[in-house]
């Protein structure tokens, strides 16, 4: 449906048909659901940086409907993603979910040469998640996978189903460290690079 394309299709039984994508004039059918997904959530790619001082948080938004967010926590951040209109984390399904640090967790004693001076760093960790950061998000988080009315576990075909929306990687490029509490220490500042991908493609 492009400017100089097909203006009009047609809907019937929950289907649509017309030449929507594709070479010009070819037919095809699609769900109507499908159809409104990727009109409401075309493709993106996008790349941005900045840097956030302790206990500040950072806010980029992307992707038409969608804010990248460093949210300040004790001794860092935790990266998040929303969606316009809503206040879920749609990057909280981002593996491993139990027994490890979560990279979207960003706190100071992932940056010490020695993380076991640290006595409270989770799961008595021998390394943090590292500069590189990948993470995952979905719109469907909250809603139809991981919604109030899911069951208990998320699946691996449901973290799967939100890895194929959107990815993203984050990038500490540098941060200063101050002192903290029971060797674990805060991250005063951070500057960082992040880039993003996703939406309904073919």
């Amino acid at each position: 449906m492009s400017h100089c394309g097909e203006f009009w299709l047609r809907v019937a039984d929950d289907q649509v048909w017309g030449s929507f994508d594709g070479e010009r004039d070819q037919t095809r059918t699609m769900p109507l659901a499908e159809l409104r997904q990727r009109l409401r959530y075309p493709p993106f790619r996008t790349h941005l940086s900045g840097q956030v001082e302790a206990g500040q948080a950072f806010r980029h938004p992307f992707g038409a409907r969608f804010t990248l967010i460093l949210a300040p926590r004790a001794d860092g951040w935790e990266i998040q993603v929303e969606e316009v209109g809503r206040v879920e984390n749609l990057a909280r399904l981002t593996p491993p979910l139990h027994f490890l640090p979560n990279p979207l967790e960003i706190e100071g004693w992932q940056f010490l040469s020695d993380p076991r001076a640290c006595a409270a760093r989770p799961y008595q960790a021998e390394q943090g998640p590292g500069e590189r950061r990948s993470f995952i998000f979905s719109p469907a988080v909250g809603q139809d996978i991981a919604g109030p009315a899911a069951p208990a576990a998320v699946t691996p075909e449901e973290v799967a189903a939100v890895e194929r929306f959107g990815r993203g990687t984050l990038r500490i490029q540098d941060y200063r460290l101050g002192v903290g509490h029971d060797g674990c220490p805060v991250t005063e500042w951070l500057r960082f690079a992040v880039d993003l991908e996703g939406g309904y493609g073919d």
